[in-house]
């Protein structure tokens, strides 16, 4: 179980029961249960996010007792279990809504958003399968849509390692900014990414859906470009002011390294939901702490 300072923890823990109450207020209240639904969702966010097994969980809920106010402390098969009923789809609504007020916070009207993905190192508690995996060097993606201004994720979904990383962009990304944007209320001004996004239909559903500019360097593939959008931006790719908005990307790259200096670089579950509700949680905690810092500035 690594080190955490218990200032930290206790900062990410009132903080998160205090977004979980507000989510979830029908179930904030004892009733029949040893643990609220909040108080259950910030144990398993901790673990999940530092990498802790279901073990760990309670002797993290006996150091925060009295700041979660627990009564009883569930059984470990308990913990295990409401892990396992928490679909991804529901901790992607929770990005979503923690990045909204993020960016609420921030009073900013133009947005810069930056796509990417990252892989996680497969991993188990058995040694022989830590070795086999670091020479196979299987791994887990997590592909992110982030706003540079806030550096909050806004978007978020889990892959294995063959999904091709332009798809959760077409099929999922382009259609929740563009929602995301009335409701707030921004306005997107550059979509910056990697040649792997790049296509025509690419291209042209950033230009008409989102109406920004698609920051996105064409690759060559088979040879130059001849039609469409991406025979443009291959002419336009060397530009000054196209490539500082292309290789904005360096800012998200810098960014994954920190998450996964705090959030650890490995996932630990068996089956790929597990594995995708430990990646999804890890991108909660992070717009978590940036919301920490968010309200302490504000109050300071």
């Amino acid at each position: 179980m690594p080190y955490i300072p218990f200032k930290v923890l206790k900062l990410l823990a009132m903080i998160l029961h205090a977004f979980y109450s507000l989510i979830y207020p029908k179930y904030s209240k004892h009733g029949q249960r040893k643990m609220t639904i909040p108080q259950k969702l910030t144990l398993i966010t901790i673990a999940q996010a530092f990498g802790f097994t279901y073990r760990d969980i309670p002797l993290i809920a006996e150091d925060l007792r009295d700041i979660l106010k627990l009564r009883r402390i569930t059984t470990f098969q308990n913990f295990n279990d409401f892990a396992n009923r928490i679909k991804p789809r529901e901790i992607q609504e929770a990005i979503e809504f923690s990045a909204a007020i993020i960016i609420r916070l921030s009073n900013t009207k133009e947005r810069i958003i930056l796509i990417d993905s990252t892989g996680f190192q497969i991993m188990d508690a058995s040694s022989y399968y830590n070795h086999r995996a670091q020479k196979a060097a299987d791994f887990f993606k997590l592909h992110v849509v982030m706003d540079l201004a806030t550096r909050a994720i806004i978007l978020a979904t889990p892959s294995d390692r063959y999904y091709h990383d332009s798809n959760p962009l077409k099929s999922y990304f382009i259609d929740e900014l563009a929602k995301l944007s009335r409701e707030l209320g921004f306005r997107i001004k550059v979509v910056s990414a990697d040649s792997a996004y790049s296509s025509n239909e690419v291209y042209k559903r950033i230009k008409e859906e989102l109406r920004a500019i698609p920051a996105i360097k064409p690759s060559k593939g088979c040879g130059n470009p001849r039609r469409g959008l991406k025979a443009l931006f291959w002419r336009i790719r060397n530009l000054p002011w196209f490539r500082r908005y292309a290789n904005l990307r360096w800012v998200l790259e810098a960014m994954f390294k920190v998450f996964k200096r705090l959030f650890g670089w490995f996932v630990r579950g068996k089956s790929q939901e597990s594995r995708a509700n430990e990646v999804l949680f890890k991108a909660l905690a992070w717009n978590i702490m940036l919301l920490l810092i968010a309200l302490a500035s504000r109050v300071t």
